[in-house]
């Protein structure tokens, strides 16, 4: 990869990416495996996640360039060989698979190193620049900070990213006279700041010390989203790739300033969810309520003539370490995300199924929410993506193994021994609550669970316009899968089937 410099390798390889498998829609490379129920022989992927990573890491290259069709050739056929040893390809769809509480870690495992092997971060940019406006809110952003620049102005910067860039596939180079141009109110010295501290990695220092997949704790090149090649002149890898590096650029500087941040992302998260729905015309309701003497807080509730929707969000990201195939801090991470806002949730819906209705109350606002026998849906939702672990069949294969188990750390010392029992607490406690529900005697508990980012839900909501809207799209991929373990290629999947079906029907 030095050989050939990274950045001659990703303009051959997102040319090769375009043309395969870039969805205009989605404004993403749906990177999926291809599973297969019969005997046909199903051939080993390209690692694309691990050579992009390592491509970052080799932007400048090393001299003599040798960028040549053999190395190109010798390069693809090492890292497809490699990627082939280290066996994380799934060459089953999930829902043909079962796994007890010990096995499942083993699969947690080959999850994440997986996604690291085989697929890397992506958002639609346009949604990058929405979430940037919209959960820094709470910030004061026009106060300047040390080094003279304001959230409100990194924020424009973010925008003028996108919007004075082509929109292409891969390497688009970016001098500071793009900027200059484009935020004519903003003085030189302050973007330049912006730039140089916040937004890009130095030369040569983006994932400086990634090797393999298991070493994915050395990835830093989704912290920002240029790589810096002089004091003038940035690399922007590629739209969709840099876009979610956009937020994480953000909340690294905002953690700088305010130590309490994370603390208070889950509600600036909540209240941007209530706009993004009333934007699109759909009632949202929230609030504390109280039954049998106990307390309850529900963070957002959404109603249909049929349905309703529980919406518990927790800004808890997948780490790195998690990412690198941890099984404890995989295990912690969905713990502190999927499972306790599912533990949430499904209180919410055994309290409202014994006491028939709930009384909302957001800060003397009062709403009561009724039953009236209607299904309930648990979503749980993260601020920023899991990826696979977001996938529906294995959300219910999680749970399968995992509720009612006890997992220990044999570090009778670790840090972490405090949160693995509220994981244990939690595991219980949906065990609990199940003995109440009427899904305990169906074969599938957890059908009605799901695990949702907000870059996906922004996606679900791109063409709804009230409540009704928002049900037939999350509700397209329920009861349909295609085996990929991904969401936006699940979701697309199920909107062209139903299309055709219209088609049919009309015919």
């Amino acid at each position: 990869m030095a050989n050939i410099r990274g950045v001659n390798f990703l303009q051959v390889y997102f040319k090769m990416l375009s043309s395969k498998i870039y969805s205009k829609n989605l404004q993403r490379y749906l990177l999926v495996p291809h599973a297969s129920l019969g005997t046909t022989n199903v051939s080993p992927q390209i690692p694309w996640g691990y050579l992009l990573q390592l491509a970052v890491k080799h932007i400048p290259g090393r001299k003599p360039f040798k960028n040549t069709e053999e190395n190109f050739h010798r390069l693809f056929t090492l890292a497809k060989n490699y990627a082939a040893i280290i066996d994380v390809q799934q060459y089953t769809p999930l829902a043909f698979l079962h796994y007890g509480a010990k096995e499942i870690l083993h699969y947690l495992q080959e999850c994440a190193i997986y996604d690291t092997i085989f697929r890397f971060p992506q958002m639609r940019p346009s949604d990058a620049v929405h979430l940037c406006s919209g959960l820094f809110n709470f910030l004061d952003l026009n106060k300047i900070r040390v080094g003279g620049w304001s959230f409100a102005q990194l924020i424009k910067m973010v925008a003028a990213l996108f919007y004075s860039t082509p929109d292409i596939r891969g390497p688009v180079t970016v001098s500071k006279n793009v900027f200059y141009q484009a935020l004519v109110g903003i003085p030189h010295s302050t973007i330049d700041y912006m730039l140089d501290k916040l937004l890009s990695h130095k030369r040569n220092k983006a994932n400086k010390d990634f090797l393999t997949p298991y070493t994915a704790n050395s990835i830093d090149f989704q912290f920002a989203p240029l790589l810096q090649t002089n004091s003038n002149t940035f690399i922007m890898i590629d739209r969709s790739v840099c876009a979610p590096a956009c937020i994480e650029a953000l909340l690294t500087a905002a953690r700088c300033i305010d130590k309490q941040l994370d603390n208070k992302m889950g509600k600036q998260a909540e209240n941007f969810l209530k706009s993004e729905f009333a934007h699109k015309g759909i009632d949202v309701h929230c609030g504390n309520y109280k039954t049998d003497g106990k307390d309850g807080e529900c963070d957002l509730v959404l109603e249909t003539q049929d349905t309703i929707f529980f919406l518990e969000l927790k800004k808890k990201p997948l780490t790195r370490a998690a990412r690198g195939g941890l099984d404890s801090k995989l295990l912690l991470d969905l713990g502190s995300s999927l499972l306790a806002a599912l533990v949430q949730a499904g209180e919410h819906e055994r309290r409202l199924r014994k006491a028939v209705f709930l009384r909302l109350n957001d800060n003397g606002n009062f709403y009561t929410l009724e039953h009236r026998g209607r299904a309930i849906e648990k979503i749980a939702l993260s601020m920023l993506e899991y990826e696979r672990f977001q996938d529906r069949l294995f959300v219910q294969r999680f749970l399968e193994s995992t509720v009612g188990a006890r997992y220990t750390l044999n570090d009778e010392k670790s840090a972490d021994l405090k949160k693995f029992s509220v994981l244990n607490k939690n595991l219980q406690k949906i065990v609990i609550q199940y003995k109440e529900l009427p899904q305990a005697k169906t074969p599938n508990k957890f059908f009605n669970c799901w695990f949702l980012s907000l870059p996906q839900l922004l996606v679900l909501l791109s063409n709804c316009s009230n409540a009704k809207d928002f049900q037939t799209a999350i509700m397209s991929t329920k009861c349909v899968t295609f085996g990929t373990s991904d969401f936006y290629y699940e979701y697309a999947r199920s909107l062209e089937l139903s299309k055709n079906q219209k088609v049919s029907s009309t015919s």
